[in-house]
């Protein structure tokens, strides 16, 4: 029996844990803010470590099991268009809302129906200004929600989010990612019928787009900071990419993210060490 929505949700936060194994980090953070003017590694360092910690767990990943892939793709329709878009991807829980453990914090209580057949009330809090990044991206992209929760949870709390289902063109759940190492990876690679080139995904966890790291865009993880702006300077980057040629190039040049680590520890010089000890 389902005693929490807690244990549908894929959080973060809940795979510290994991992340950290043999770590011992001394500080807890949340992945580098994306504010688009600057570069990444000029962020403040509590907003680096958590991705530091993610990008050195993932270089020691198998590769996706082939099997495995195959078994996930999906041939996905196109929204109606009079040009072709590129698709963007979203991440759901601590990227445009975050399910809070007390409910009495919570904006809504949202009723989710549990496999069991139990039906708990879920407390959700919205990302200031989800809505209106969803609205934005609309304007360019397919929009996709990409999450590794559960489809009983993530279903419920996206037709809250966006309750005429005009918004979000599709939806991908905790059963199309592939299992590693006790993470779920977004391999990207199951959009079937989709270029790479074409494909953006925004996640708060690195590592759940270990397999194609230029085509992530790692926002910041959001728990409660209502003064939060990530998702409003996001739609500025959006007008960029949606013109590319290959996004992949431009998330290659703004986050550095194959280079993350080593650019990383040239920053810090010996503080590196007390990240990973």
């Amino acid at each position: 029996m389902a005693r929490s929505p807690h244990r549908y949700v894929f959080s973060t936060k809940s795979n510290e844990k994991v992340l950290a194994k043999g770590k011992g980090s001394r500080e807890k953070s949340t992945v580098a803010s994306v504010v688009l003017s600057v570069p990444l590694l000029s962020q403040p360092r509590s907003h680096l470590q958590q991705i530091f910690m993610e990008l050195s767990f993932v270089r020691h990943l198998p590769p996706a099991d082939p099997d495995q892939l195959r078994s996930r793709m999906v041939l996905l329709s196109r929204p109606p268009s009079t040009q072709p878009r590129k698709t963007l991807i979203f991440d759901l829980d601590e990227t445009l809302v975050h399910c809070v453990p007390d409910i009495t914090q919570a904006q809504v209580l949202i009723p989710v129906r549990f496999p069991s057949g139990e039906t708990l009330k879920a407390g959700v809090n919205v990302r200031p200004f989800a809505r209106e990044c969803l609205q934005e991206a609309n304007k360019t992209f397919e929009v996709m929600v990409f999450t590794a929760s559960h489809q009983c949870y993530a279903d419920r709390v996206l037709d809250y989010l966006d309750p005429t289902g005009l918004l979000i063109h599709h939806r991908l759940y905790r059963d199309s990612c592939l299992p590693s190492q006790g993470l779920y990876i977004k391999d990207l690679r199951v959009l079937a019928n989709r270029r790479l080139q074409d494909v953006v995904i925004v996640d708060n966890a690195a590592y759940s787009f270990a397999h194609q790291l230029d085509n992530g865009v790692p926002i910041v993880s959001w728990f409660e900071d209502q003064e939060d702006r990530e998702l409003w300077h996001l739609m500025k980057y959006l007008g960029v990419l949606a013109a590319a040629e290959d996004v992949r190039q431009i998330n290659r040049a703004t986050f550095r993210l194959q280079s993350f680590c080593e650019d990383y520890k040239k920053e810090f010089g010996e503080d590196k060490e007390n990240a990973t000890s």
